[in-house]
């Protein structure tokens, strides 16, 4: 009867190492933004692809998977595909090599991107690529990048505010 309790007791005890294992990496792991591009509102010209990276660190002992990434506006909208003043594409570098880029300088990285839907972060530090073309001459901005990504089955997102143009 004692080893049977003994059983139980030992049972609980690793149950609840293991539930506050998996807690505290859920609640204390996150993307930390590092650092951020951006270009002059008068270098950028109507209907030329420019590249915008943003690079971010993985703070956590499991990688994420992202689900997905999210532009907002800053009037707070989400730019939608079919947007009539900003094209953007998103991309993911592992490489990290990307900056502020223009469209002649990224053709030796563009292979290296990938999709970020489903993307399993392999390693601590990836950049957040944004290929955008300026459709109109009255825009607004991309304020924020929002991403979505799973951790041990569970979603998570994180907000970033940046900046694609400065005055």
């Amino acid at each position: 009867m004692v080893n049977i309790k003994k059983r139980y007791v030992s049972i609980l005890l690793i149950s609840i190492l293991v539930i506050a294992f998996f807690y505290h990496n859920y609640i204390s792991s996150e993307f930390t933004m590092v650092s951020t591009a951006a270009f002059k509102k008068d270098s950028i010209k109507l209907n030329e692809e420019y590249y915008l990276g943003y690079s971010l660190k993985w703070e956590g002992i499991v990688k994420p998977t992202i689900n997905y990434i999210e532009l907002r506006m800053s009037d707070g909208t989400i730019l939608s595909d079919n947007d009539k003043y900003l094209s953007v594409n998103v991309f993911i570098d592992e490489s990290n090599n990307t900056g502020a880029l223009k469209s002649e300088s990224v053709a030796k990285y563009l292979p290296k991107y990938s999709n970020p839907e489903n993307f399993r972060v392999k390693n601590n530090r990836i950049t957040i690529v944004l290929n955008i073309n300026r459709k109109k001459e009255d825009y607004m901005d991309v304020r924020k990048i929002m991403i979505s990504y799973n951790l041990f089955g569970l979603e998570k997102k994180q907000t970033f505010d940046i900046y694609t143009i400065v005055p």
